[in-house]
């Protein structure tokens, strides 16, 4: 004797809430006919059914004479019950994804925060966008002189519309051929869009084969700069106000992070500046106190000293007098063709200084530049 517990075949399949819901419409036709037809189309399909469903009911109920209904009463007891579960377990299910939706961003904020440069955090906006969203496809633009550019761009699966983008990037498309981006841009609103047959012919709808996108506005330090456009691609299911929501938590949170990191770029810059800054002052400071003190008149020749018949090995030895040790180094360094950034490699000193230094030898030898410096130097060492 078999211990396995028996499986009945003859028990229908119980439906899935998906199934349900399919169904809700026909059985509304079927009992509220002209009162459940006349609902907008939006109404009739998706998520927002078994509401509009329970509401159909109840308005057919309040606007019927109960004598009328006796015979149709129970099935529309019972479709209206149905229909308030279906509905119940529809909202739960959407709590249920929003919730690991809004988990999923905040990992991938974190993530972002750790970029140092705003080129990284552009890189990875996209990618990271699309995968804590829940969408195929995810591009962010720019706005630039009244035109939309494309930017950034993560199309999962689908290099052929990332390709068709390419166009755009360079010239730009101005934003009166874009309604609903010219829109999000004067509200600072998201949006969806549903591409209508007669707007096929936007450039972005024919670009990327989108039939329905959510738009968000990309708004650092209050200002629109950009959008980010997401769908689940151009053969996947319609986006929702669920989608929507979603990227736009994510893109003001970007928004903040990208602002954060353009300052700290802007800071380090400056700080870098006035560093150097400051080297330069402290090289000064630091020649005029080692430089030794000669009373004599630069335009009056020393005594015994005949300008007309000064041997070439006087004339390298005055130049090597004005300059110190360190900028004698920098000058036989010069005279080999190294680069400023070559020069502070080999002398393990900042760029910075070697700059100040070749100032110094500039001003020391009476050269307007560098090649007229070099070419005094080493005429003297030649002859």
């Amino acid at each position: 004797m078999s211990l396995r517990p028996r499986v009945r075949t003859d028990r229908p399949r119980r439906l899935t809430t998906e199934e349900r819901l399919a169904q809700l419409p026909g059985r509304a036709t079927a009992l509220l006919g002209a009162g459940w037809e006349e609902r907008p189309p939006q109404a009739q399909a998706g998520a927002n059914v078994a509401s509009a469903v329970l509401a159909a009911v109840l308005a057919h109920l309040d606007a019927t004479q109960p004598d009328h209904t006796t015979t149709a009463l129970p099935e529309l007891a019972v479709l209206a019950a149905d229909a308030l579960e279906l509905d119940d377990l529809v909202r739960r299910q959407v709590e249920t994804r929003r919730r690991a939706l809004s988990v999923a961003v905040d990992e991938s904020l974190s993530r972002l925060r750790r970029f140092q440069t705003s080129a990284e955090l552009v890189d990875a906006a996209c990618r990271e966008a699309a995968q804590a969203c829940g969408l195929e496809r995810v591009l962010m633009s720019r706005i630039v002189d009244d035109s939309w550019h494309p930017w950034m761009a993560f199309f999962q699966d689908d290099e052929a519309g990332a390709r068709a983008l390419e166009g755009a990037r360079a010239d730009g498309i101005p934003l009166d051929q874009l309604p609903h981006e010219r829109a999000v841009l004067e509200t600072r609103r998201p949006m969806g869009v549903v591409v209508e047959a007669e707007e096929t012919a936007l450039p972005l709808a024919s670009r990327t084969g989108s039939s329905a996108y959510v738009l968000v506005p990309l708004t650092p330090a209050g200002r629109v700069v950009g959008f980010m456009h997401g769908d689940h691609g151009s053969d996947g299911r319609p986006v929702d106000d669920e989608d929507r929501d979603i990227l736009w938590m994510f893109a003001e949170a970007f928004g903040r992070i990208y602002e954060r990191v353009i300052l700290l770029e802007r800071m380090a810059r400056q700080r870098a500046h006035v560093r150097e800054s400051f080297e330069v002052v402290e090289t000064f400071m630091t020649d005029l106190a080692t430089s030794d003190i000669e009373l004599v008149r630069e335009d009056v020749p020393t005594p015994g000293h005949d300008t007309d018949g000064e041997s070439a090995s006087d004339a390298a030895r005055a130049i090597d007098a004005l300059l110190t040790d360190r900028e004698r180094e920098v000058m036989e360094m010069m005279l080999h063709g190294y680069t400023n950034h070559v020069i502070a490699e080999r002398l393990v000193i900042k760029e910075g200084t070697v700059k100040s230094h070749v100032k110094h030898i500039l001003r020391k030898v009476g050269a307007a530049n560098r090649t007229e410096a070099i070419s005094r130097y080493a005429g003297a060492v030649r002859d």
